[in-house]
């Protein structure tokens, strides 16, 4: 998955924050799941592991641009979610 998206799972649904386009891209448990899965692995190992018929949802996510191929992982380094933010937020209601 692209690097400037992070997964969220909710109480009710689940959520891909995109960092860049800062928006909230609502995705299913199934989605969510694949995504979890995916990162990282081969084109060969997800359509061994989930069939022929993930290829239609991975097509979606890279349409979407939440996430890409390529040959080079190793180039793209996780994204450090150690940060320091001077404003606390104690509770908030997304929905």
């Amino acid at each position: 998955m692209d690097k400037s998206k992070f997964l969220v799972e909710g109480d009710n649904g689940y959520i891909i924050y995109d960092l860049t386009r800062r928006k909230l891209i609502s995705i299913s448990k199934i989605a969510y799941d694949v995504l979890k899965e995916i990162d990282g692995k081969s084109i060969d190992f997800i359509i061994s592991k989930f069939g022929n018929d993930i290829i239609k949802i991975i097509d979606y996510f890279i349409a979407e641009e939440i996430c890409f191929l390529t040959d080079s992982p190793a180039s793209f380094p996780e994204i450090s979610e150690d940060i320091y933010i001077e404003n606390v937020c104690y509770s908030a209601i997304l929905e």
